[in-house]
């Protein structure tokens, strides 16, 4: 008796189940960052509300005008290969080296202290985005 084993077959299984897993992974990240970010904020808010509810150095940004093109609403994920994930702002930079979430990130000369959102979401989340990661695949 002899026993016939389907190595490609069973490869190509546990690389589309890891695909999956890393899809979920993202897209919680995804979401879970979208939910962090403090304060409503409100469609045509003034100078005076917006400043009334900024962010310190720190905090997580605080959502200003509510609007769907802001930070809160530019959090994407997208594959970038083949077992790789990559998540993000769609905000584009106009002109400068980086673009305004990365500002945000990382702080400037300028700003008094940086916001962070990313790293935060990513080291708050370590344990359960690996968990998702390794979850069964076959």
């Amino acid at each position: 008796m002899s026993v016939k084993w389907n190595t490609r077959a069973f490869e190509s299984k546990i690389a589309a189940g890891l695909e999956r897993n890393l899809d979920r992974a993202a897209e919680y990240l995804q979401s879970d960052i979208q939910k962090a970010f403090p304060g409503s904020g409100k469609q045509g808010a003034t100078k005076k509300e917006r400043e009334a509810n900024r962010s310190k150095p720190g905090e997580i940004p605080h959502v200003q005008t509510g609007g769907a093109g802001g930070l809160k609403g530019s959090i994407r994920w997208e594959r970038s290969g083949k077992g790789r994930r990559k998540i993000g702002s769609t905000i584009q930079p106009q002109g400068s080296l980086h673009s305004y979430p990365w500002y945000l990130e990382m702080g400037t000369l300028r700003m008094r202290g940086a916001r962070p959102w990313l790293r935060v979401a990513l080291k708050r989340n370590k344990q359960k985005l690996n968990k998702i990661i390794g979850k069964k695949v076959v």
